[in-house]
């Protein structure tokens, strides 16, 4: 929200360019990303994993997402 309101200042100011605010409204929205993927495959605990991934449909969604690297073990769901 803050780099929205800097960035609605700047166009406003005329003090960038429309397209250097694109540029680095992307360049944000990346690196969330990768914060939220780092999050996602390497931080979370293997109890969070396995309860929010609790259906082959959503375990299959985060295998295609982080071992991607093979550096991540894959979920294997207990269909008890």
């Amino acid at each position: 929200m803050k780099l929205l309101i800097i960035l609605s200042i700047l166009t406003l100011s005329g003090c960038a360019s429309i397209s250097e605010l694109l540029d680095a409204a992307g360049e944000a929205n990346d690196k969330a990303l990768i914060g939220a993927e780092l999050t996602m495959c390497r931080a979370a605990s293997i109890g969070s994993i396995l309860r929010r991934y609790d259906t082959e449909a959503k375990a299959t969604a985060w295998k295609a997402i982080c071992t991607q690297d093979n550096n991540v073990v894959p979920i294997i769901l207990n269909n008890d």
